[in-house]
């Protein structure tokens, strides 16, 4: 025991300081701190430099919390003797309580100066470092603790947490299985080298580290939380699931269990549930950014599209350099036709993430629906060259209007499923039909009201065979009660609205009701719903009609197509054997269209010259489209070119396009939205329709050439740019397809110079609505349904689906 003081005492008074700092000591070593706090004081106030009285009340005041009056009195020790290490390394510890690393550093450092084999100076040292965000030099210091005492396992558990923070994983795990070699029972160690493990992609050896974790103590709720993520690594979702609950119910507010467990349900397709947990996430940590983008994520698949939107502003608030929150922002906007703020933000994105394919492609796909060709050239010169390096530069639907490549379109789909949450197939199998019995159709939509598909649609539910069929419609997406999806209602034998429901539960669904075919007529257009068919709706899955071209995906056997859309020959580009009929698209003849006569003047029409027109969606005329539409207009006086575009800033873009190529704008006129009937009754002022590509009319061809409108096209090579060619093809009209620009600027000159010409044709078009086959829904159907029949006969057989053609 040190005594030094100033003045020296005598032998008899320091014989009773020694006695009595030992009373205070034996008191301080049995927890009675209040009384030896008192007899620690009552020495100081005999002796206020006496050094070991300071440094024990200083450790004492340590033990009971006051880091403080620790300091205070640690302090004093230190400047009454200063070649003591023991004071400075526990004044070390109670500056690190203060929140001064910096002093404690230093105090650490003049410890280990007076004593370098101190073990723990150099742990405490390593701690400072790392408090001081000196991460290599803590390694360093946890080296020096090893080096006097190898075998300290706590010293190899906590240098691999250290490792580990640097994402140094192959030596933390080095430091936790040595740790763990030398104390088996350190549990902590265990949990943690599985944590490792999974970040190197190691779940399998994690999830066995982290059971024997569990097998010494299963109350661990971090533990839990590891295993979850290991199971959810090794898709074992349900499984994951459950190890976050019991997580949970060891810690109810343990906020990477709900965080988890909530992107788990996300991926589960459980979207409520999903909701509830991220939301209890939050309110414990209400800035979490991933949280709150998982957050938007799931409440715009819920369409619950406010709440989507307040997450993902959120995130942008917490994290403005963030490319995530301003491109997730921009995708929603852009679904709720809210182009010129997603133009904005993805914009933003991509300059906080300027290497970002996806991100690049995405706004130049938002920039089309404003008319805007910023850059147009070198940005699809981009986002094709992503392409050929295999990323996902576009999404499915984008690629359409923009790409004429089935190679290229095969490759964006497959590239996007394997980026979506699609779960595995329901277990168990399908039981074998009854023999005679009716195939049960089911058809699939986001769709059943006014939109393009139901209009094409309708007629074909209402005219299949009930002898031999049972028709049952599937209906999610935004909710709706107008004429279609009245009349819906009544085409099928069963609709079931499912909007509410999880892709799995839609699934079951299906089996229950022993649907035989299950046919999407989404594919991957909006509020597409991939996860029912990955789920395994029914034995035979089948796409149809409302997205233009191949899935990329295992689980679709079909794809309903005819001659012109795949040529056998590009066959290999679709992932799906191909059903050829003899002709693709279903029609309605029997379409409401107004009384309404409207005169060029109520259109904003001129009274006199050819009016060319395009009803398509402004994002599918791209620049060299609008070049040949312009070059047209210059070779015929007088003409007018009648748009649909929905939006002022297109309008004011096209114009502006129209000028710098020397048209002038005011030839350019717009047509707004308006209900079904109206929006048929305005092409009776239409005297040729142009086509865009390599995104072509589908359902728009039909409008025009219901209403006896003359639509000439080009075509290309992937599906979506041979779809008006299939349709003119049906209607017995080839002479309206046309195979370069050149020869399609050619034939719209041409017709427009010559009346005689133009009115044949409108004339032929009339003919064949009425006479032809392509208007001829029973006739359809006929092909259609003995399409269904050879897929069944085959499945009936024992036969893997197989290539299909259905002669007339």
């Amino acid at each position: 025991m040190t005594t030094s003081s100033t003045p020296p005492l005598s032998p008899a008074a320091l014989a009773a300081l020694q006695a009595r700092l030992q009373e205070a000591l034996t008191l301080h070593r049995q927890g009675r701190l209040l009384e030896a706090r008192g007899l620690y004081e009552g020495i100081l106030r005999d002796y206020p430099q006496q050094p070991d009285t300071l440094h024990l009340l200083g450790v004492l005041h340590l033990q009971g919390g006051d880091a403080a009056a620790a300091e205070r009195h640690l302090g004093a020790a230190v400047a009454a003797q200063p070649d003591n290490p023991e004071f400075h390394l526990n004044r070390a510890t109670a500056l690190r309580a203060l929140q001064r690393a910096d002093a404690a550093l230093e105090s650490y450092d003049r410890a280990l100066a007076l004593q370098p084999e101190l073990v723990n100076g150099h742990l405490g040292r390593a701690t400072a470092l790392k408090e001081l965000g000196r991460g290599d030099d803590a390694v360093a210091a946890y080296g020096q603790a090893l080096a006097l005492q190898p075998d300290f396992a706590e010293v190899h558990f906590n240098l691999g947490n250290l490792l580990r923070d640097l994402a140094r994983l192959e030596a933390a795990q080095a430091s936790f299985e040595r740790a763990l070699a030398l104390k088996p029972e350190l549990v902590a160690a265990r949990v943690n080298l599985a944590a490792v493990r999974l970040q190197r992609g190691e779940a399998e050896a994690a999830l066995a580290d982290v059971d024997a974790a569990l097998a010494q103590r299963s109350d661990l709720a971090e533990a839990h939380v590891i295993r979850g993520n290991a199971l959810f690594a090794l898709q074992r979702c349900d499984d994951a699931v459950a190890s976050y609950d019991r997580a949970l119910a060891l810690k109810p507010d343990h906020f990477e269990a709900l965080l988890h467990r909530g992107k788990t349900q996300y991926r589960l397709l459980r979207d409520e549930a999903a909701r509830a947990s991220v939301e209890a996430a939050l309110a414990l940590q209400p800035e979490h950014v991933d949280a709150h983008l998982l957050h938007g994520t799931i409440c715009q698949r819920l369409l619950r599209h406010d709440a989507a939107l307040a997450a993902f502003e959120r995130v942008i608030t917490l994290a403005p350099g963030q490319a995530e929150g301003w491109y997730n922002k921009g995708v929603l906007l852009q679904r709720l036709h809210r182009s010129e703020e997603a133009v904005a933000c993805m914009a933003e994105a991509e300059r906080l993430h300027p290497g970002h394919s996806l991100v690049q492609g995405q706004l130049l796909h938002a920039r089309m629906f404003l008319c805007d060709w910023t850059d147009f050239d070198a940005s699809l010169a981009r986002v094709e060259a992503a392409m050929a390096r295999d990323e996902v530069a576009l999404l499915p639907f984008a690629s359409q209007s923009l790409i004429d490549s089935p190679a290229l379109q095969l490759q964006v789909a497959y590239k996007t499923s394997t980026l979506l949450p699609l779960p595995a197939a329901l277990p168990g199998g399908f039981p074998p039909r009854a023999p005679g019995a009716k195939i049960r159709l089911g058809y699939f939509s986001a769709d059943f009201r006014e939109h393009p598909v139901a209009q094409l649609t309708a007629s074909l539910f209402e005219h299949h065979d009930r002898g031999d069929f049972e028709v049952i419609g599937f209906a999610f997406g935004p909710p709706a009660d107008d004429f279609m999806r009245q009349r819906l209602e009544q085409a099928f034998d069963r609709l079931f609205d499912v909007a509410d429901l999880a892709a799995p539960d839609v699934a079951r669904l299906a089996r229950e009701q022993r649907i035989d075919i299950a046919i999407d007529l989404g594919g991957f257009t909006r509020h597409c719903r991939p996860e029912i068919f990955a789920c395994r709706a029914a034995p035979l899955q089948v796409s149809y009609i409302g997205y233009l071209g191949t899935m990329g995906v295992p689980f679709m056997d079909y794809l309903v197509a005819d001659a012109v859309l795949i040529p056998a020959a590009l066959r290999d580009h679709y992932a799906e054997q191909i059903v050829t009929l003899p002709w693709y698209q279903a029609n309605d003849r029997t379409r409401r269209v107004s009384d309404r006569v409207f005169s060029r003047a109520e259109l904003g029409l001129p009274e006199t010259g050819l009016v060319f027109a395009s009803f398509n969606n402004q994002y599918k005329i791209t620049p060299p489209v609008f070049d040949r539409w312009m070059r047209i207009l210059k070779q015929v006086d007088d003409s007018v070119l009648y748009l649909l575009v929905d939006n002022d800033t297109a309008r004011r873009n096209l114009r502006a396009e129209a000028e710098a190529r020397g048209v002038d704008g005011a030839r350019l006129h717009f047509a707004g939205r308006v209900p079904p009937p109206d929006y048929l009754a305005r092409y009776r002022v239409i005297d040729l329709f142009l086509d865009t590509w390599p995104c072509n009319a589908g359902a728009t061809a039909s409008d025009a050439l219901c209403m006896g409108v003359p639509v000439l096209t080009c075509q290309g090579q992937a599906f979506p740019s041979r779809i008006a060619s299939s349709v003119l093809t049906a209607l017995q009209m080839p002479e309206l397809i046309t195979t370069s620009p050149d020869a399609y600027e050619r034939r719209a000159v041409e017709l427009a110079r010559d009346p005689a010409q133009l009115a044949a044709l409108r004339a032929k078009v009339a003919q064949q609505r009425e006479h032809g086959p392509f208007f001829d829904i029973p006739r359809f159907t006929r092909h259609l349904e003995a399409a269904f029949r050879a897929m069944q006969a085959r499945r009936d057989a024992g036969l893997a689906p197989a290539h299909i053609v259905i002669g007339e």
